[in-house]
């Protein structure tokens, strides 16, 4: 009977993230590839190793060489190559171009059009910042809507169409999946909340995050330069200015473990245990 050869799995290897030494990340990954067995007759890319690339038309992108090369020296030895999307490599253009909006232009703001959302805030403190970079081509996206049409929602619209908000209505899918990989920054300028779904979601792709010094928010524990005090447009405007003066592409990794299923799961579980014990 013939014995099967070996398959790899590879995934989260982020060759676009431009931390942590990312020239070392390609070399490390390349001699990787290169090390694999003889007798290696599949490798699976599991997503999310180059990020923000791979969709390009018409032609190929710079960088990476080392990589493509040996990625073409497996399939010429007849090893199956698989390649999978992941969050971070999904690239909608047709979907950009319709709202006229470039990767890692924009801040990206994601709720509910209700008045304790304070996106008029940010829009705001937006108008803000053009002023001070009035050469800027950074945009402002706020993606959701109203669930009922009322004076506030109705006056938001208004406000952010005056000063060239893109407005892009409730997305989900691969749509949302796009504005969250692609966006400079995320913005929660909410007066309360709850747990901020939203901003979990934005944090798990990595996107560098303002908002403001709420308890719910503050719960959350991130780094004292990512609030800014609830209300105040000035100081969210610095915020952003700082933020994006730093990068437009840079990215984050939050430690979101507490946030896992399995770990709130075993959280309800202990609740049950103590109930049972009383």
């Amino acid at each position: 009977m013939k014995q099967s050869g070996r398959t790899s799995f590879v995934s989260d290897v982020h060759l676009g993230l431009q931390v942590c030494d990312p020239a070392g990340r390609e070399r490390r990954f390349a001699d990787f590839l290169r090390a694999l067995p003889e007798d290696t007759e599949a490798l699976y890319l599991l997503g999310d190793i180059w990020d923000f690339w791979y969709e390009y038309r018409d032609v190929v992108p710079k960088g990476y060489v080392r990589v493509f090369s040996a990625l073409q020296d497996l399939m010429d030895r007849g090893v199956k190559v698989f390649f999978f999307e992941g969050t971070h490599d999904i690239w909608t253009y047709s979907y950009f171009e319709e709202l006229g909006i470039s990767p890692e232009l924009y801040i990206l703001g994601m709720c509910r059009f209700v008045p304790e959302k304070n996106l008029h805030h940010l829009i705001e403190a937006y108008v803000a910042y053009k002023k001070r970079h009035p050469e800027s081509k950074i945009r402002l996206v706020l993606a959701g809507d109203a669930d009922f049409e009322d004076d506030y929602s109705r006056r938001l619209k208004k406000m952010a169409k005056e000063n060239g908000v893109v407005l892009t209505g409730f997305v989900r899918g691969e749509k949302l999946q796009s504005l969250l990989t692609h966006a400079s920054c995320y913005v929660l300028p909410s007066s309360h909340e709850g747990l901020p779904i939203a901003l979990l979601e934005a944090m798990s792709y990595d996107l560098p995050v303002v908002v403001s010094d709420i308890p719910a928010n503050l719960e959350i524990g991130l780094p004292l330069d990512s609030y800014f005090h609830v209300g105040e447009i000035q100081q969210l405007a610095d915020k952003i200015e700082k933020l994006l003066e730093e990068c437009t592409n840079y990215r984050i990794q939050y430690d979101m473990s507490k946030y896992q299923w399995e770990h709130i799961a075993n959280q309800v579980c202990e609740v049950y245990k103590l109930l049972e014990a009383k």
